[in-house]
């Protein structure tokens, strides 16, 4: 007797351009997309700064992305993104899912582009821990001092958030550490060395 097994086969979950390779990651928990950018190019953050376009990813609920780095742009437009590579992340279902990718690739031009992939969740193909605990934290031990319109973080640099940007009127680095210059709420993610911090403002 031969026993038929009926096999679904879903593509690889890569896509690839001349500029970015996109990649589906699968471990116990997490799902993640990893973004390799070719040498020069870089992607943007949620807040993508003075230009360009926020990266996103739909189809598996919340997106967690890591701390971005800073770029100073021809004519001194601030963007904000990655450059080389990154991991976003979101829980994993257990389940076949779609994630539909957008991002904005940028060098000397920028180049929309666009992903579309099936991951089974149950099909396990990495280990994101390392992942996982680079993600932002609670602000922790990282408590801003606060007079007036003024807040003094120890922290080496500052991300906003679109929501509360047009609140930070100026930021400085002193010897007391960062200190933000404020209107109204802020939030963001402050960094500290490696380590980038969640910060919400009232």
């Amino acid at each position: 007797m031969v026993l038929l097994l009926a096999c679904v086969h879903l593509p690889p979950p890569v896509a690839t351009t001349k500029q970015v390779e996109v990649r589906a990651l699968v471990d116990e928990e997490w799902l993640g997309v990893r973004f390799d950018m070719a040498p020069g190019w870089h992607i943007y953050w949620l807040n993508p700064g003075e230009s360009g376009m926020a990266t996103s990813i739909e189809g598996a609920g919340e997106v967690r992305f890591p701390g971005p780095e800073r770029f100073i742009s021809p004519g001194d437009i601030q963007n904000y993104g990655w450059g080389e590579s990154t991991v976003a992340l979101m829980e994993n279902p257990g389940t076949v899912t779609t994630l539909q990718v957008e991002w904005l690739a940028c060098k000397d031009v920028c180049l929309m582009q666009d992903a579309t992939f099936q991951v089974d969740g149950s099909l396990v193909n990495a280990k994101l821990d390392r992942h996982v605990d680079a993600l932002p934290r609670p602000l922790g031990e990282l408590v801003p001092v606060v007079e007036g319109d003024t807040l003094t973080l120890a922290a080496d640099d500052f991300f906003p958030y679109s929501e509360t940007e047009t609140n930070l009127l100026g930021m400085q680095k002193t010897d007391a550490g960062l200190r933000l210059q404020v209107s109204g709420p802020l939030s963001g993610l402050a960094q500290a060395g490696d380590v980038f911090y969640e910060i919400e403002i009232p």
